[in-house]
């Protein structure tokens, strides 16, 4: 009986895994691609890194991008797909940037760029306004105005705010 009982259970899961294959998915794989064409007006847009150190603007109508080549972030109207201007920045010095790992646009035409050794809030004339010390990051004190935004108020000086103002 003990024989039968195995060869009843083989059997029938033999029959149990041997269902017709189908090549019938349910869904279809789609999507989109973009591509603009920017007027560079003989500028060397540096486009080595995909442009994955990009940020857009608050409004989404200007494309900040890192330019390695001279150490500069490039604007881009996305309006009139053409670049507008370079914003040059210093490697070292008081305004100095080290090396240039990400950029984000904040309001009020500010970045806040994030450095190998320095990080920090810029403004478009390449001042540095707020620096961000690495050192302190579980006190918490220089990155409290990073996570709760920057912005400028009516005199023109750095205050915190409740929101964030970066556009990731």
């Amino acid at each position: 009986m003990k024989k039968h009982t195995h060869f009843i259970f083989v059997l029938g899961l033999l029959f149990s895994c041997s269902q017709k294959a189908t090549d019938d998915f349910g869904e279809v794989f789609s999507y989109n691609l973009d591509t603009l064409v920017i007027d560079s007006k003989d500028r060397n847009l540096d486009l080595s890194r995909n442009i994955t150190n990009v940020s857009v603007n608050m409004e989404k109508n200007t494309i900040y991008l890192f330019n390695k080549f001279d150490h500069s972030i490039d604007e881009i109207n996305l309006e009139k797909l053409e670049y507008v201007q370079s914003i040059p920045f210093d490697k070292e010095g008081p305004n100095g940037t080290s090396h240039i790992n990400y950029i984000y646009a904040l309001e009020d035409d500010l970045f806040f760029i994030k450095g190998s050794v320095i990080s920090g809030v810029y403004n478009k004339d390449a001042k540095l306004l707020k620096s961000a010390d690495w050192s302190k990051v579980n006190d918490g004190d220089d990155f409290q105005m990073i996570r709760n935004g920057v912005c400028k108020n009516k005199l023109g000086e750095l205050t915190s705010t409740s929101r964030p103002k970066f556009l990731l």
